[in-house]
């Protein structure tokens, strides 16, 4: 068989135009694709053949089929309804025209018309033999079916070249039409060789079927997809799953009708997704952010539920990590560097910001995953705090991040420690302090001169009673688990004791509320040996013992006793509670009361002597224990004698 490309001329005048009525005139354009067929048959075939038909085989003669494209197709829709009131010889149960989806069918001619029906859209002229009414096709006579048999082969391969041609044209014009015209451009040429169901013999259409799909030895085939025209074994099925991840071009879901339609078999038709499709794309390109999560979320959900054994799951994904790779944050992260992830604990209350490990997969690339599933899925283990510090101790970050130079940075990391510090174990816990033992990663003041410091160098705020050592930066709250965590560290929370002593008896730089919040967490004994020396300042300019010290309120001061130095007192503070259990005085004796009030020197002092006595406080203890006879000589009790003040004994008061 010889062929030719369509010749894309019109049918003669007189058969493409006729005037049914004046000033009615119809017309239509259409292609013309044929071919040449030599003759070449047997003795036996060639015999029966002309037994069957009186006639000699020719040698050659041609075949041809009409395809009308959809804009004459459009139009003649159009003049048809239009002139619904004229009969068109393109139209109708015996029009040249035919409609898609087998309203008024393509039709055989052996030079003229016949009741069978070609399953297609294109009308169909040949050599064919027919049946004796010339309705149809003979096939049954066994010489005369051979040959009709063969001549539908013959206008299945020219269907198939006509489609073909067709659908490249649709391709080539893709990128010039919009969207909307250039899918249904297609769509009408692909309905257009779609096979249905022929008449009155329904073995023509699968004869030519059969012919138009095996002719081509590519295994190619085009298609419609919603990157254009590409062959059907480019092509995928339209998946929810796949979509969100893969470029391949795939088939939309509202064309699934027309494709089963097209009945290809099983070589050409569309596929669904394969795991060999998504290590390809893997391999193809760098994925975007978005793309990789959706790939990353549907292996960690469907892995379980494909159809293989484990070994060859274990395999696939093997392939998908080793070629997998995504941008982020302008940098390309490599699957097949990855061997940690962020647990849900850690990822609570890291910043975005923080830097990470670069065997960590970024957060960003496993949203919405569960993140239970990643270890059994990807292979990927929870990344430790452990992990994440020796790769900040590293020093391979930015400068904003330098755990040893940036003091806000080194806050935010031991805010995560802490926050994190109860659910490690023994194990981990010394880990971590192993690794930062001789980092200096704990941001100090030095008389408010900020410093980095290792952790064994750095002391506690209550330990800096003379302003002089590196202590913990304010802004780090020094409070329940960090400085649980910071203590494990080796954060100091005492000093030398003998070196504290000998400051405390020979240096003035200090504050005895900043001493009993030191003591308050110092070993009895430290505080013992404390509270035995005669340092503590007074407001008489003396030191003195614990125990001869009296708290420092208004009433004490009016009195005149040796009240406690400092800045300010509160008696319900745990400083103040603190000093008073160890033995500093709150109130005076009655006796120091009586000598206070009967002393010469300062009217002030026996002034507010007398009136704590004969204040509510001293009330019982004056029933139960004051003796007269003890005071005889004391002139306590204010009075006016002659018209003068004076002290009176108590013997001579009434």
């Amino acid at each position: 068989m010889e062929t030719s490309e369509p010749n894309g001329t019109s049918a003669p005048p007189e058969i493409a135009a006729l005037s049914i009525k004046a000033g009615a005139t119809f017309s239509a354009k259409c292609s013309i694709y044929s071919a040449n067929v030599t003759v070449s048959a047997d003795s036996n075939l060639e015999q029966g053949l002309k037994s069957a038909t009186k006639k000699d085989l020719p040698k050659s003669f041609p075949f041809e089929m009409v395809f009308f494209s959809k804009e004459e197709h459009d139009k003649q829709t159009q003049d048809e309804a239009d002139n619904a009131g004229f009969g068109s010889v393109f139209r109708g149960h015996q029009g040249l025209c035919p409609r898609l989806g087998g309203e008024y069918p393509a039709r055989l001619f052996i030079g003229q018309s016949t009741d069978q029906t070609t399953g297609m859209s294109c009308h169909m002229s040949g050599r064919f033999i027919p049946t004796v009414e010339r309705g149809s096709i003979d096939l049954a006579n066994v010489h005369v079916s051979k040959w009709n048999k063969e001549l539908l082969c013959v206008g299945g391969f020219l269907a198939r070249m006509a489609y073909d041609f067709e659908m490249r044209e649709v391709r080539d014009a893709w990128s010039k039409l919009s969207k909307a015209d250039a899918e249904a451009l297609a769509l009408y040429t692909m309905k257009s060789f779609v096979f249905h169901r022929t008449t009155p013999d329904s073995n023509v259409s699968h004869i030519i079927k059969d012919a138009f799909f095996a002719c081509s030895t590519t295994k190619k085939i085009l298609f419609i997809s919603d990157q254009g025209i590409r062959p059907t074994k480019d092509i995928r099925r339209s998946h929810g799953d796949f979509d969100p991840f893969m470029r391949t071009p795939v088939v939309r879901k509202d064309l699934d009708p027309l494709l089963k339609s097209m009945q290809f078999p099983d070589c050409l038709k569309v596929k669904q997704y394969q795991l060999s499709d998504i290590a390809k794309e893997l391999e193809s390109l760098s994925l975007p952010e978005a793309v990789m999560v959706a790939f990353l979320r549907w292996w960690s959900t469907s892995c379980g539920r494909l159809d293989i054994s484990p070994e060859r799951r274990t395999e696939w994904r093997s392939k998908f990590l080793k070629v997998g790779r995504a941008e982020w944050q302008g940098k390309e992260v490599k699957l097949s560097s990855i061997s940690k992830f962020i647990d849900k604990p850690m990822l609570d209350i890291r910043g975005q910001e923080d830097p990470l490990p670069g065997d960590a997969i970024p957060p960003a690339l496993i949203r919405g995953v569960e993140l239970s599933k990643i270890s059994d899925t990807l292979g990927w283990e929870k990344m430790t705090i452990a992990h994440w510090l020796r790769y900040l101790k590293g020093g391979i970050v930015d400068p904003a991040h330098d755990i040893t130079k940036a003091p806000e940075f080194a806050q935010r990391v031991l805010s995560v420690l802490s926050a994190l510090w109860q659910t490690l174990d023994e194990n981990s816990r010394s880990e971590v302090r192993e690794i930062l033992q001789d980092v200096p990663c704990i941001p100090t003041t030095i008389s408010n001169v900020p410093s980095m410091k290792r952790p064994r160098d750095a002391y506690f705020p209550y330990v800096d009673i003379f302003r002089n050592l590196p202590v913990v930066k304010q802004q780090l709250p020094v409070e329940s688990i960090t400085e649980q965590v910071l203590q494990y560290l080796g954060v100091q929370k005492r000093c030398d004791i003998d070196a504290l002593i000998k400051q405390l008896n020979s240096d003035d730089r200090w504050n005895v509320m900043d001493l009993a919040r030191y003591l308050g967490k110092s070993p009895q004994e430290d505080v013992t040996r404390v509270m035995d020396k005669t340092f503590f300042p007074c407001s008489d300019g003396k030191r003195h013992y614990i125990t001869k010290v009296f708290t420092s309120t208004a009433t004490n001061r009016a009195l005149g006793l040796p009240v406690v130095k400092c800045d300010s007192w509160n008696s319900n503070s745990e400083e103040a509670i603190c000093l008073t259990r160890q033995g500093l005085r709150e109130y005076p004796t009655i006796e120091e009361l009586i000598t206070i009030a009967s002393s010469e020197s300062d009217g002030s002092a026996r002034q507010a002597a007398w009136l704590s006595l004969c204040g509510p406080s001293y009330e019982t203890e004056l029933g139960r224990h004051f003796d007269p006879s003890k005071f005889l000589s004391h002139a306590f009790i204010p009075g006016v004698r002659d018209g003068q003040p004076c002290q009176f004994f108590h013997h001579e008061v009434c």
